[in-house]
């Protein structure tokens, strides 16, 4: 399994709430009382979700964090992060100010999802001669898969920033399934026109790339496709036991 990282905010479940269904008909339809366990997951941040559970208790899923960014952790008998592509710190921990959306995972604990490249400093010398920094991501977001502890990043057939690509889900056999980018559109095109040197001004191309990218082909709240406008989304598989 990939590097652990105990999640702090995780406290063991200790509460449990029953709940009885009531007999109830509507129309022809009618349905048996029955009894049944719900049992929350004590974490941070306004949103979690669960994804994926193998027949080992492994669970998948993703929490929100108090910088409103997504992440994603495996449990069973403890809480793990899955880093995605997030990278260390000098502290030894992951930076997890990025998405991270893990989305399922097989028998084996083998697991897949998508993720975003974390932030990258970068210099600049404008018009002027001066030097700035600015930061981008080396892509907004590619498939990823974890086979033994050992991550594999799936990219899709374009390259660059605008790079995308995303696993849904994986067989017991790691044949793992999902979508990516196959070509630009002409919209995303006139897109990049607005990238020139004469049409940018002072602004460096690959921030300009960045930008263009992060407002129009992924809106955070969706979990699952860019805009259709600028990209051809392909449904993919990536066989991972071919040679």
């Amino acid at each position: 399994m990939d590097k652990q990282i105990k999640d702090r905010n995780y406290q063991p479940m200790n509460l449990k709430q029953v709940f009885t269904l009531t007999a109830l008909c509507v129309s022809a339809s009618c349905y048996s009382a029955t009894n049944y366990d719900v049992v929350p997951f004590t974490v941070s941040g306004d949103q979690s979700f669960s994804v994926g559970m193998n027949n080992n208790g492994e669970i998948v899923y993703v929490q929100q964090n108090e910088e409103s960014f997504y992440n994603s952790f495996v449990r069973v008998d403890d809480t793990s992060l899955i880093p995605g592509f997030a990278t260390l710190n000098e502290e030894g921990e992951y930076n997890t100010n990025l998405l991270t959306f893990v989305r399922d995972i097989n028998e084996q604990g083998n697991f897949v999802g998508g993720g975003m490249a974390p932030l990258e400093t970068k210099q600049y010398t404008n018009e002027e001669g001066e030097e700035v920094s600015y930061q981008v991501n080396e892509f907004w977001r590619n498939g990823f898969v974890s086979i033994n502890g050992v991550q594999y990043r799936l990219a899709s057939a374009l390259e660059g920033q605008y790079a995308h690509s995303q696993a849904e889900a994986i067989s017991n056999d790691n044949r793992v399934v999902g979508y990516a980018l196959s070509q630009f559109t002409d919209e995303f095109q006139v897109a990049l026109d607005g990238c020139n040197e004469d049409v940018r001004g002072e602004q460096p191309y690959d921030s300009c790339i960045n930008s263009i990218v992060i407002n129009n082909s992924l809106a955070i709240s969706d979990l699952h496709a860019p805009d259709k406008g600028f990209f051809d989304v392909k449904a993919v598989a990536w066989d991972l036991n071919s040679e």
